[in-house]
């Protein structure tokens, strides 16, 4: 059986993937500012953005992942000169798969500033110049697809860098509501930023401008897979005996 993989389905599909999580998001955050609801026979922490793990963090790496099997997939039929950039997006989007499990960034972001003694502030500023480099490097891969195909990659990327920007919008403002650093807020704190409807908002907002970038980064690729003339088609072969026959 063959499955016809059309790039605007696939894309409605993982839109109403996160659409779901958001609005389960938005009841359980809702029962516990109404409430006092925080546990939910254990459902909430599931889908609570600041807790670890959490469903939302998951499905965004599945996000991601998809993205990086697609920017693979269209490395396959390029130019063996232009494969590296291709096998160059699919390792960062990789990298950014496994960080939304392993919460890297947050990691990273907290070795750093203890071993060398250095603020949040300039840590993320040098993270931007290096991403912007890397952007850089991208470039010449963008020049060689379509308009519409760059446009979207483009687009996809300022997600994710508006997604970091509110990531470290939203600390400010849990350490300015609290007076203390991030991290040493005793849970009675954090209750009380997590009451902070402006934290809310930042903390939403950050996960859907992290979950659009990936999303847009497939239906650009499939996009632009489908209008070069590639036939996307997803194979299911049934079982076949020793002898040849379908079982």
């Amino acid at each position: 059986m063959n499955l016809k993989i059309v790039p605007w389905r696939v894309a409605l599909v993982l839109l109403l993937g996160s659409a779901t999580l958001f609005a389960v998001y938005a009841a359980v955050t809702w029962l516990r500012m109404r409430y006092g609801y925080d546990y939910a026979l254990g459902v909430a922490p599931l889908f609570d953005v600041d807790r670890s793990p959490n469903i939302t963090a998951w499905y965004n790496a599945l996000l991601f992942a998809a993205a990086a099997g697609c920017m693979a997939l269209a490395g396959t039929g390029v130019a063996p000169r232009e494969r590296l950039s291709w096998w160059g997006a699919t390792a960062v989007l990789t990298a950014l798969s496994i960080s939304e499990i392993a919460e890297l960034g947050s990691t990273l972001t907290k070795a750093i500033t203890g071993i060398f003694d250095i603020e949040r502030s300039t840590l993320i500023a040098t993270f931007g110049a290096a991403g912007m480099l890397l952007a850089i490097a991208f470039l010449p891969m963008l020049s060689r697809l379509p308009r519409g195909t760059s446009a979207l990659l483009v687009l996809a990327a300022g997600a994710y860098v508006a997604a970091v920007s509110l990531g470290y919008v939203r600390t400010q403002t849990a350490e300015a509501i609290t007076q203390t650093a991030l991290g040493e807020l005793t849970e009675v704190q954090w209750a009380k930023v997590r009451q902070d409807w402006a934290y809310v908002f930042q903390a939403v907002s950050e996960r859907g401008f992290r979950m659009a970038a990936p999303i847009l980064c497939v239906y650009a690729v499939l996009s632009c897979l489908s209008g070069n003339g590639a036939s996307l088609n997803l194979h299911i072969a049934p079982k076949t005996s020793p002898s040849g026959a379908s079982e």
